[in-house]
């Protein structure tokens, strides 16, 4: 019943799901804030800001 190839996988998989979530978290941290950055500027000011500029 038990599986030793799918333990092999599975660790593999979690090894590769780890890395791709640090990677893609800090991925989202910096799009985030960057996002967040643009965003409220251009929230804010980019109608009166943009234009006078």
């Amino acid at each position: 019943m038990w599986n030793p190839n799918a333990v092999i996988v599975d660790k593999k998989m979690q090894k590769k799901m780890k890395k791709a979530h640090k990677k893609m978290h800090k991925h989202q941290k910096h799009h985030k804030h960057h996002k967040h950055g643009k965003h409220s500027s251009s929230s804010s000011s980019s109608s009166s800001s943009s234009d006078s500029d």
